[in-house]
């Protein structure tokens, strides 16, 4: 997958990951996370959309995760799916 800029010197990342299903409804809630179809039964699946002024930058994008997730998910129990992911 390729990145998209936005035409003023950031990209346009869609990052891909997973919460415990007991969690999908704390972040459903919110503005920031889209709930995406998941088969699986004991994850829920969520995109968060973002962006960045580096392409390839996975260490911004685990630090604004981990603190827009603070308080609604046990920041042990959250995994991004690196590889349907842009960033």
């Amino acid at each position: 997958m390729s990145l998209n800029s936005n035409g003023f010197g950031s990209w346009r990342q869609e990052i891909i990951f997973y919460v415990p299903r007991r969690s999908a409804a704390k972040l459903s809630a919110m503005d920031a996370f889209t709930e995406i179809d998941s088969v699986e039964l004991e994850r829920a699946c969520f995109v968060w959309q973002a962006t960045s002024q580096r392409r390839g930058d996975d260490e911004q994008v685990v630090f604004s995760l981990h603190q827009l997730l603070a308080g609604t998910v046990d920041l042990r129990d959250w995994q991004i799916d690196w590889s349907r992911s842009r960033y």
